[in-house]
């Protein structure tokens, strides 16, 4: 696989004498990768893999009580559609749509909702549970900050987020993250860098420092 935006761009790389064959998309840790650095293929599985998992639940749990419907999906179907998300968050509207339709045909499923009146929104707080695309949000925040309090232990990563803190001039791996300081926003000229986790999450997370 080669990663960029000419595709024509393969360099030939051989294994036991044999040429290794390129493909446009391959799996690695349970993530699918595409050689245009986007996730459109991974999410598409992850939502046909998320429906296969609620139609069984439909099927078993049929008239059970809502509380043990819940805990089904929340078990079984929705972290499917969560494995790895701090990776492949999806930016586009379509993209956010379709995976949470999953998730509101579970709330459908476990409210009993029946006909177009019935109000998704007011059921998911019923229930006490987030939008998927406010639980993605969550999950990276949570990660960068994690990241940034225990620096020693994650310096493969920390020892690039030179740009993370305001004071650059004793920016250090302990002093950054010791000093509470506010993550500066990543200057990106391309569109997959930009969406990415890093840029991304930083711009989230100041817009909800006050």
């Amino acid at each position: 696989m080669s990663f960029g935006k000419d595709p024509q761009i393969q360099p030939s790389y051989r294994l036991g004498g044999e040429t290794l064959p390129y493909v446009d998309e391959i799996t690695y840790l349970g993530v699918t990768l595409q050689s245009n650095l986007k996730f459109h293929s991974h999410i598409t599985k992850k939502i046909n893999k998320a429906y296969k998992v609620l139609g069984m639940l439909k099927l078993s749990l049929y008239g059970a009580p809502k509380k043990a419907k819940l805990l089904a999906y929340m078990t079984l179907c929705r972290p499917i559609l969560e494995y790895a998300a701090t990776t492949w968050d999806p930016v586009t509207k379509q993209l956010v749509k379709e995976i949470e339709l999953v998730q509101n045909r579970a709330i459908r499923f476990i409210c009993c909702l029946k006909g177009r009146e019935a109000s998704i929104s007011d059921a998911r707080e019923q229930l006490n549970i987030s939008s998927l695309e406010d639980r993605r949000k969550s999950l990276r925040i949570t990660l960068l900050l994690k990241i940034l309090s225990k620096e020693e232990c994650h310096q493969a990563l920390s020892s690039s987020y030179t740009e993370l803190t305001r004071d650059k001039s004793t920016a250090t791996v302990t002093t950054r993250a010791a000093s509470n300081g506010i993550p500066t926003a990543i200057s990106a000229m391309c569109t997959a860098y930009h969406n990415s986790f890093l840029p991304r999450t930083i711009r989230d997370l100041r817009i909800g420092t006050p």
